[in-house]
C-alpha cells in the first residue's frame, strides 16, 4: 500500500487533511473515490471547497501530474465543486 504521502499531487497540508479524515493510503483514496474523499473533507475543512484539491485527489487517484487533466476531467472536477457547492449551502440553510 502506498502511503497517502507518497501520491502524486498531494502536499504535506492535503495529506494531513486527508489522514484527519481516515485516508491515509493511495488504495484507500482509490477505494473511495475522489469525489467522496473530497466531499468528506469540504464536510470537516470548508476551505477545501475549491478546485485545486479537487484537480489533486482526482490525479491522485489516477497516477496522474494535475497539469495533464484533459479539459472533460477539468470539467468533471468543476461539476463536482458545484454539487458540493450546492449540498454546503443546502446544510448551512436547514
Amino acid at each position: 500500500m502506498t502511503p497517502i504521502e507518497r501520491a502524486l499531487n498531494l502536499a504535506p497540508v492535503s495529506t494531513a487533511k486527508l489522514r484527519a479524515v481516515d485516508i491515509t493510503t493511495l488504495d484507500e483514496l482509490s477505494a473511495q473515490g475522489w469525489a467522496t474523499v473530497w466531499e468528506t473533507l469540504v464536510l470537516h475543512f470548508p476551505d477545501a471547497n475549491n478546485r485545486n484539491p479537487g484537480y489533486a485527489l482526482f490525479a491522485a487517484e489516477a497516477g496522474i501530474d494535475w497539469r495533464t487533466l484533459s479539459q472533460a476531467q477539468r470539467t468533471e472536477v468543476r461539476r463536482q465543486q458545484l454539487r458540493l457547492s450546492g449540498n454546503r449551502k443546502r446544510r448551512s440553510s436547514a
